[in-house]
């Protein structure tokens, strides 16, 4: 299980304290992934999103789960393009592009 980041970044002090840890984990924003993504060795999994499309990771691209690591994930492409690459998938900071969209509950 991949948990995401459970805190904020925030000019105001007093955002920090309205936005309590237990609070964000249930909340999923628009675009971003859930809270806890719970993988298997073996599980087939699909990209929603281009992340490399000169090495066929883009949209689409099936992968096979293949090993876990405490940041990062390791796959094993399935698809034609580049059948049996194996990519490591490390932890990546996502953050909203616009700061000042409101948080919808």
């Amino acid at each position: 299980m991949f948990c995401s980041s459970d805190s904020i970044i925030s000019e105001h002090p007093n955002d920090v304290i309205n936005y309590q840890p237990e609070f964000l984990c249930k909340k999923t924003p628009s675009g971003m992934p859930p809270h806890a993504l719970e993988l298997k060795k073996g599980v087939i999994v699909m990209f929603l999103r281009n992340l490399n499309p000169k090495k066929g990771l883009c949209k689409g691209t099936r992968l096979t789960i293949t090993g876990f690591r405490e940041n990062m994930i390791a796959a094993q492409i399935v698809l034609e393009f580049n059948r049996g690459d194996t990519v490591l998938f490390p932890r990546i900071d996502l953050a909203p592009s616009d700061v000042h969209l409101p948080f919808v509950l």
